[in-house]
Order: C-alpha cells, then sequence, then structure tokens
C-alpha cells in the first residue's frame, strides 16, 4: 500500500498563480470564482477545493503532477508558449503565410533543432 503524500495548499495555490502568470491572491480567486475568505480558509486549513482546483486545472492545461507534486513534464507547455511567443514576434505582414502554417513552421524548426532535449539540458543546468 502506498503512503499518503500531503499536499501542500500553498504551494498549489502558487503554481497555480505562476502558471497563470498572475500575483495577486484576489486575481486568483477571481478566476477560480470563490470568495477571498473561502481562498483565506483553504490556506490556513491546509485544504481546498480539489475537484474544483483539479478542473480549473485541466481546462487551462496545467499539469497536474507539477501541481500538486511539483513534478511532470512541463516541456510541452513550455514549447507552446515558446511558440506563441515566438509567432508574436513575427509579424504577419511580412509573410504571405498564416498564423497556423508559422506556427506549424516554428514547431517543425524547433523540433529539427531537438529544442526538446536542449530545452531538458538547460532545464537541468539550471536546477
Amino acid at each position: 500500500m502506498k503512503e499518503n503524500i500531503p499536499i501542500n495548499v500553498k504551494l498549489v495555490l502558487k503554481r497555480i498563480k505562476e502558471e497563470l502568470g498572475i500575483s495577486k491572491d484576489l486575481e486568483l480567486c477571481e478566476r477560480l470564482g470563490v470568495k477571498q475568505t473561502t481562498f483565506s480558509s483553504w490556506r490556513s486549513r491546509q485544504t481546498m477545493d480539489y475537484r474544483l482546483i483539479i478542473e480549473f486545472a485541466n481546462s487551462h492545461g496545467i499539469d497536474l503532477n507539477f501541481l500538486f507534486f511539483g513534478t511532470g513534464n512541463r516541456d510541452s507547455d513550455f514549447i507552446e508558449k515558446s511558440i506563441s511567443v515566438l509567432g508574436n514576434m513575427i509579424s504577419i505582414e511580412d509573410y504571405d503565410d498564416t498564423q497556423t502554417q508559422l506556427y506549424e513552421k516554428i514547431l517543425y524548426l524547433m523540433e529539427k533543432k531537438n529544442f526538446q532535449r536542449q530545452l531538458s539540458d538547460a532545464k537541468s543546468v539550471l536546477k
């Protein structure tokens, strides 16, 4: 039988904010659809509405292993965000391609250059 691993609620809430790129508890409350008093009680009691958090995470593409345990593969999320940033940096007017075609080209180039391996190597150096 596996031992129960305690979940650090404060850390889970912090990770959600990081993933969403927000810093204020109030904004997270609004996004989650909970009152600030509810949010505060989650922190103080070290418990939360797990169903709400899991559904929210799934709807926003947040890896649950990362969210609850700080593990998991976040490379795909990073790649998606990188594609979005790179795509936004490229002026669509300068090209005959649609934005989707540009994203596909960027992803192809990233894969061709073994971007995911390089990303993993860089992350291991930073740890």
